[in-house]
């Protein structure tokens, strides 16, 4: 059709399941609003979509705002017998970090930091492993939630490092990131780290404790 109005019915145009699945993923792409295949059935006109559109972004919004997310402030707690072995043989390791767990990913294109590190947070608020701190109280292993999730990305300007070496350099980082100790009582069990190489070219490492 040349036209296609506000009002007209998509599947009484000729759309189908898999037309709906290519117009879910231009909405989420050019909005960041991810659609069911159930609302373009309920919502199939240009219309109605624009309102469940506008109604997505809302959530989202309120969703970075964490003004809907619910968050355990309970007092701490004895950890499981699992987490409990962890962080007593840890402790007798004597700053062998045998826990921690590093990712390296090579990203190429643009790449937003505070983005990532908003993505992050709210993943956080999602999981309350990630913001729960562990401290030994007179012998005993107590978890304390935070409300707080302050786990920042840290951006390195590597820039002078020449394409051939960089990966190699990565590695050793990643390597250094690995051997630092989480320090339980203070901070989350993840640290982010980005190196950036160019516009278009980084290197993120994520450690995380076991």
């Amino acid at each position: 059709l040349e036209q296609v109005g506000a009002q007209d019915d998509f599947f009484l145009l000729g759309g189908d399941s898999l037309l709906a699945i290519q117009v879910a993923i231009r909405v989420s792409d050019t909005f960041g609003v991810t659609l069911s295949l159930r609302t373009l059935f309920e919502a199939p006109t240009v219309c109605h979509l624009a309102k469940r559109i506008a109604e997505g972004r809302h959530a989202v919004e309120e969703d970075f705002s964490f003004k809907t997310l619910q968050v355990d402030t309970k007092p701490e707690k004895p950890v499981s017998i699992a987490q409990e072995f962890i962080l007593k043989l840890e402790s007798n390791l004597q700053g062998f970090p045998i826990f921690n767990i590093p990712f390296v990913f090579r990203l190429a294109g643009e790449f937003d930091p505070g983005a990532f590190e908003r993505a992050v947070k709210v993943l956080a608020y999602r999981n309350e492993i990630l913001r729960r701190t562990f401290r030994n109280v007179n012998g005993r292993w107590r978890t304390i939630p935070s409300a707080a999730f302050n786990s920042k990305i840290s951006v390195e300007d590597w820039k002078i490092i020449p394409e051939a070496h960089r990966m190699g350099f990565a590695q050793e980082r990643a390597a250094d990131e690995a051997w630092n100790m989480f320090d339980l009582a203070k901070a989350p069990p993840l640290r982010m780290r980005l190196l950036k190489f160019a516009e278009n070219d980084h290197v993120l490492i994520v450690t995380i404790h076991h």
